[in-house]
């Protein structure tokens, strides 16, 4: 039971990062263009706009395409035959969710004036229907398509920005006309291959009590989001109206790197909750976990370490010298960034065990610490203050979640190696403030031998994995 569930996990994770991680690649080999066509000031715009798109999402669609994913895996397992009014039900909340909004977005236009208006309440429409047609993918275990689709997604969006940005000269309204042609992409494709039209009849339109079971699941998660927003994004908010948008441009800027790690992260992440949902009620689901914990934590420990080892030499090379203040923020970024990653992995359970509230309450506690702690420390640490404030939230969720999980559930998480750990990372932030190049290349090779010789193990069995399937297709 232990080696299929752990196949299937590297299964489904390998066929999600051929797209993400590829689709990651290119945007970060294309922040270059990006800051060097994009003024710090139109940087901060797009960072803001953006925010504001992700703020609206989770408002509009109720996070009814959670609840969808949840139950779609569920009604897998007992082949009841319920996919179908499921996936007709949430597309056609959120279709009428939709249209409410849009309706209050022409009220607002009425009374404020502002040019960007209509690019977001289209670009949020879209970014709804894409993302229900992603999760619905997951929830039938069509992973492939769930992968090409965003693949197909981003890089339409991409192309899009280097011809709005590059040959047009568009600045901060191509890379939203980008955005809203890459959700639509994602739309169209999958509309296709699930054929969902198809579904609709009749007999399956809308069916009350399963509107009913998705909203209970699914709005509990709206505060979460929303808390999830704090972290993300009214940091920027709190440095554009404060410092100003230019320094919000850093901020975004700074961000992007260490931010490749959350995105590779949530690839992962991906199957991983497929996975502890469907296995929830193993005998050995504590040790089950507490095996993949430790191995992708670790993982993730060592490649912000040899990230933060090379920063030195990545950082200008990717970023351009306008934004050279953002590479002093990125050590505590990525200590963020981290617990992120610790406080998604424990996340995975409260979704097995269908406890929203304990994710709507604990996050809201976070947002709250984030806010507070930003507001406060501002005006004496200027933007050093945004990083402060996510990694003390991140650390607090992290820790109290552990502690919930092991009251509620009785899973106790066992993190190895935490104090030689935090050695470790001590040594490395000390060698990254230093002028000394020697040093800090001394530092970036011992790192990476580390990283080798402990993650040894874990790599070989993954790959033999992968080996093995190789063989057994051939």
């Amino acid at each position: 039971m232990s080696g299929n569930r752990e196949k299937q996990l590297v299964k489904n994770t390998f066929i999600i990062s051929l797209s993400k991680i590829a689709i990651q690649s290119a945007s970060f080999l294309l922040l270059p263009f990006y800051t060097y066509i994009l003024s710090v000031e139109e940087y901060g715009i797009v960072d803001v706009l953006n925010t504001l798109v992700s703020l609206g999402l989770p408002i509009i669609s109720l996070q009814l395409e959670q609840a969808v994913f949840r139950y779609l895996v569920e009604a897998r397992q007992k082949k009841d035959g319920s996919e179908n009014d499921i996936i007709v039900t949430g597309l056609m909340c959120v279709a009428t969710q939709c249209v409410i909004g849009v309706l209050i977005c022409f009220v607002a236009s009425l009374f404020f004036k502002n040019e960007y208006t209509w690019f977001l309440a289209v670009n949020i429409v879209f970014a709804v229907f894409a993302a229900m047609l992603l999760q619905i993918s997951r929830g039938l275990g069509r992973m492939i398509d769930y992968s090409i689709a965003s693949f197909l997604g981003s890089i339409t969006m991409i192309v899009v920005n280097i011809i709005c940005l590059g040959i047009f000269n568009l600045g901060v309204k191509g890379m939203l006309i980008g955005n809203i042609l890459g959700q639509l992409a994602i739309v169209v494709f999958l509309c296709i291959r699930l054929k969902i039209l198809a579904k609709f009849s009749v007999k399956r339109m809308y069916r009350k009590e399963s509107a009913k079971d998705l909203r209970k699941y699914a709005l509990p998660l709206v505060p979460n989001e929303l808390s999830w927003w704090v972290f993300n994004a009214s940091d920027r908010l709190i440095v554009s109206v404060i410092l100003g948008v230019g320094a919000n441009g850093i901020l975004a800027a700074a961000s992007k790197l260490p931010s490749i790690l959350v995105a590779v992260y949530n690839v992962f992440y991906i199957g991983w909750v497929e996975s502890i949902s469907l296995h929830i009620y193993d005998k050995d689901i504590e040790e089950y976990f507490n095996r993949v914990f430790n191995v992708i934590a670790k993982l993730f420990y060592y490649a912000i370490l040899i990230m933060l080892s090379f920063m030195w030499f990545i950082y200008p090379i990717m970023i351009n010298e306008r934004y050279d203040e953002g590479l002093s923020l990125i050590p505590i970024l990525a200590i963020g960034v981290f617990f992120d990653i610790i406080v998604g992995l424990l996340s995975s359970l409260y979704v097995a065990k269908k406890d929203t509230k304990a994710i709507a309450t604990t996050s809201i506690m976070a947002a709250v610490i984030n806010i507070v702690t930003h507001l406060a420390l501002i005006n004496i640490i200027g933007l050093f203050a945004a990083a402060v404030s996510t990694a003390v939230a991140f650390t607090v969720l992290a820790l109290y979640r552990a502690y919930d999980i092991r009251k509620k559930y009785n899973i106790k998480v066992k993190l190895n190696s935490a104090v030689p750990g935090l050695v470790i990372f001590l040594v490395v932030i000390c060698a990254y403030y230093t002028d000394i190049f020697w040093l800090k290349l001394f530092t970036g090779i011992i790192i990476a031998f580390l990283a080798t010789v402990f993650l040894y193990k874990h790599i070989k069995k993954i790959v033999q994995i992968f080996l093995d399937k190789i063989k057994k297709n051939n």
